[in-house]
């Protein structure tokens, strides 16, 4: 069967090659913004924190747990979930992380503290990181955390009163 171009028009139908036109060089990543793109160079600049940060627990899946002073982080593996368990006074009412991942940008998002915290986590020494599979987290200062995960994402804690954050 043949449909006309008038009936197609009638039909809403549309080419098939326009239907499927896909730019070549695919969506552009925004990536950190200038401040941003200091704390990664100072992350860059930490050592590896020695000692063994992961979990041997199955439901774990090989993911790093930390404490950055009072605050519980985790780094999951492969470019996974990278989240601590801090957010600004002016985050969303009930969201209790700053997330990131390698598929999505940063963003504040609600859970239960069992989602980061881990009784073993051991305090991540200031002026070290911890990497796994991708992802790095470090602690630049006391007060500043900085998590960047492969393909752009990450985030800025600057935990000291009244506190702020850069997200991308």
């Amino acid at each position: 069967m043949t449909i006309s171009r008038s009936t197609r028009a009638v039909l809403g139908v549309v080419p098939l090659a326009v239907a499927l036109t896909i730019p070549a060089a695919g969506p552009a990543l925004a990536g950190p913004p200038a401040a941003g793109n200091a704390a990664l160079q100072a992350l860059a600049a930490l050592p590896l924190a020695a000692g063994d940060f992961t979990s041997g627990a199955r439901a774990d899946y090989g993911s790093d747990f930390f404490l950055a002073g009072s605050i519980p982080c985790t780094i999951g593996p492969n470019g996974g979930t990278t989240a601590c368990r801090w957010v600004t006074p002016s985050a969303p009412s009930g969201d209790v992380l700053t997330v990131t991942a390698s598929w999505a940008p940063a963003r504040f998002a609600p859970a239960s503290a069992a989602s980061v915290a881990r009784a073993f986590a051991r305090e991540l020494p200031v002026r070290t990181r911890v990497a796994n599979q991708g992802t790095d987290c470090g602690r630049v200062t006391a007060a500043e955390v900085v998590c960047s995960s492969p393909d752009d994402h990450g985030f800025v804690l600057h935990t000291a009163a009244p506190g702020s954050v850069i997200l991308w």
